[in-house]
């Protein structure tokens, strides 16, 4: 990794600190983009409003079925207390139900019910569709070359900021520990 104190004097920080920033800007900008559209409640199909995340995370309890919290929350890359309001309504909307874990009664197992399953479907169904669209609209300034290669970046990426914040959260709580 290149050190500040190793930079080309002739060379300011701006001058790497510009192109860098446009870069993050741009993922800044989609992220919350993104995040604005997956709060939009739209009907996928069913006759009944719900937002992207909603929907998702029947999907997740679809594809998963008997997950708890804490596997739904690690799915999604959430924090259990924002997957424990997610569930709350989505149960409230009918599209899942809980049982209690007999080991355990403090755990509960997530399954969907007939609507959660008509969801599941149409909002995959939806999905692909809006996944088709994008790469379309993509094809006008990007080749299918570049499109797969942002993909394949992203998914890297992913998995490199994740084991990055594990690695700052198990940090943290070590130095919370030895504060306390």
């Amino acid at each position: 990794m290149l050190q500040i104190d190793e930079m080309d004097p002739s060379q300011s920080i701006n001058d790497l600190f510009q192109p860098l920033y446009q870069r993050a800007s741009n993922i800044y900008t989609f992220v919350a983009l993104r995040n604005q559209a997956d709060e939009i409640s739209r009907d996928y199909g069913t006759g009944e409003l719900s937002n992207m995340t909603e929907a998702h995370l029947v999907i997740d309890i679809c594809d998963h079925e008997g997950a708890t919290v804490t596997e739904l929350a690690e799915m999604s890359c959430r924090t259990k207390s924002a997957i424990s309001q997610i569930i709350a309504k989505i149960e409230k909307k009918g599209y899942i139900t809980r049982k209690r874990c007999k080991s355990n009664y403090r755990v509960y197992h997530f399954y969907p019910t007939e609507e959660g399953l008509r969801l599941c479907r149409q909002h995959k169904i939806y999905d692909v569709q809006m996944m088709l669209a994008t790469n379309e609209r993509l094809l006008k300034f990007c080749t299918q070359e570049e499109i797969d290669a942002f993909y394949k970046v992203l998914h890297y990426r992913c998995i490199d900021l994740k084991e990055r914040l594990d690695t700052d959260r198990k940090a943290s709580m070590e130095k919370e520990k030895a504060a306390k």
